[in-house]
């Protein structure tokens, strides 16, 4: 088992989904990001053809690896916007790689956030949701 697991699948349901994340467990182990990103590459097939795929990443660490994450960003952006949520202090290099895997422009796509507190403030969710939407009307 390698501790991935899906809390949701693509869904409308969005009190139910926020009630299962409520309710999950941290996991506490290593950070599987490409096979995350591969998984998020397979859910785009089941989505709307006709909508416009974004893919948001939001993490408190480093990929396990650092080649296949870049690898599996770089497939991901040919069909879908990437958005990379970092939560947590981050070392200046790690930005840096965060800049090339996240869609262009990274000042668009690159979200840091100082702790999982302030995931809900409206700063965070207001910058989340403009990188989503940039032509909300």
């Amino acid at each position: 088992d390698c501790g991935m697991h899906w809390v949701s699948k693509l869904s409308n349901d969005t009190a139910g989904v926020a009630a299962k994340i409520a309710q999950a467990v941290y996991p506490d182990s290593t950070t599987l990001t490409s096979m995350a990103l591969g998984q998020a590459m397979t859910e785009l097939a089941n989505g709307r053809t006709e909508a416009s795929s974004v893919v948001v990443v939001v993490t408190d660490g480093e990929p396990m690896s650092q080649k296949m994450t870049a690898s599996a960003a770089a497939a991901l952006k040919a069909s879908a916007k990437l958005i990379w949520m970092q939560v947590g202090r981050t070392a200046p290099a790690y930005v840096e790689l965060l800049k090339s895997w996240v869609s262009k422009p990274w000042q668009d796509n690159l979200i840091e956030v100082a702790s999982v507190n302030s995931l809900p403030t409206p700063v965070v969710v207001n910058g989340m949701l403009a990188a989503m939407c940039p032509d909300v009307s």
